[in-house]
């Protein structure tokens, strides 16, 4: 009974304020990728797929009633790049695609209630915005025969971590800790859709068919 009246004081305390809005910032990592497209009839084997690093950061806002269910919206800044490599005139080139983008997630989540750490799972669109897009070759004796080029799009992002409330007297800070998984359903897995001209330049969207990363935070919440 004393166990139970004290996880019971806990929860009464986490859902103390209808309304707790909180604002900071965020650092991510990990990886995004494209699968190798389909081939049809003879379209070339020219494009392997790619993958690599993400790194960035920005700001993040949330939004939460009775701190339990919320939104949250982040505004993050980063490089997204990834290495396939091509067969091209009898010699292997290693094929790096990517841009800089800024990302928006848009996520619904629930907090599970506690007093220190806090589990919370989430899900939503992520808005992703390229900027130009450039290609690298090495070696670079055929840098001129690949192109690439990318639009904005939306991933689903979902995922799940915890919110550890550091034991401050006066401030609520926290520190929210996640991994997160991306799944574009709008970028194609056929070859003319991710390949759309070969000849006389090999151009590769680089939208990013899926994600996963790695974030961690600080937030003031008030």
């Amino acid at each position: 009974m004393g166990a139970f009246g004290a996880i019971a004081l806990c929860s009464g305390q986490s859902l103390a304020g209808p309304l707790t809005v909180g604002a900071g910032l965020i650092g991510a990592a990990g990886g995004n990728f494209q699968s190798k497209p389909d081939l049809v009839g003879a379209e070339p084997d020219v494009n392997p797929g790619f993958g690599g690093l993400t790194i960035g950061g920005g700001f993040l806002l949330d939004a939460r009633l009775f701190n339990l269910v919320g939104l949250e919206v982040d505004i993050i800044r980063s490089s997204d790049h990834g290495t396939g490599s091509v067969t091209f005139n009898g010699f292997k080139n290693d094929v790096t695609i990517g841009q800089g983008a800024w990302h928006f997630p848009i996520l619904a989540k629930v907090t599970f209630p506690s007093p220190l750490i806090a589990p919370e799972v989430f899900i939503g669109p992520e808005i992703v915005s390229p900027s130009k897009a450039s290609v690298s070759v090495d070696p670079s004796t055929f840098a001129g025969a690949f192109a690439q080029t990318a639009d904005t799009y939306v991933m689903l992002t979902f995922g799940g971590g915890i919110e550890i409330k550091l034991p401050l007297p006066i401030l609520d800070l926290r520190i929210p800790i996640t991994v997160r998984g991306s799944y574009a359903p709008g970028v194609s897995s056929k070859f003319a859709d991710r390949t759309p001209t070969v000849f006389p330049v090999v151009t590769y969207r680089s939208e990013w068919q899926y994600a996963v990363n790695g974030t961690l935070g600080a937030a003031l919440y008030f």
